[in-house]
């Protein structure tokens, strides 16, 4: 019995994995809330990695375009 079992557990966890898998592919992303929308950026000051001196603020970089690390402003804002 063990033994029939062990042959098909492989094959049973892979179902299970197609399955969320294939759920997520078909969800709609804009059903789901959001912590961070409708919520304006947070003040900061970083200092720039190639001069130390040189400080970067939400006023310095506005109308630039930056590239923002999403998850890193997720994980501190939340």
């Amino acid at each position: 019995m063990k033994y029939k079992l062990s042959l098909f557990l492989p094959l049973i966890i892979f179902v299970i994995l197609v399955g969320f898998l294939l759920k997520g592919l078909f969800s709609d992303p804009r059903q789901r809330d959001s912590a961070v929308v409708g919520k304006s950026f947070p003040e900061f000051q970083l200092p720039d990695l190639m001069n130390e001196e040189k400080v970067h603020s939400l006023q310095t970089l506005r109308g630039e375009k930056v590239l923002l690390n999403v998850w890193e402003y997720l994980v501190h804002y939340l």
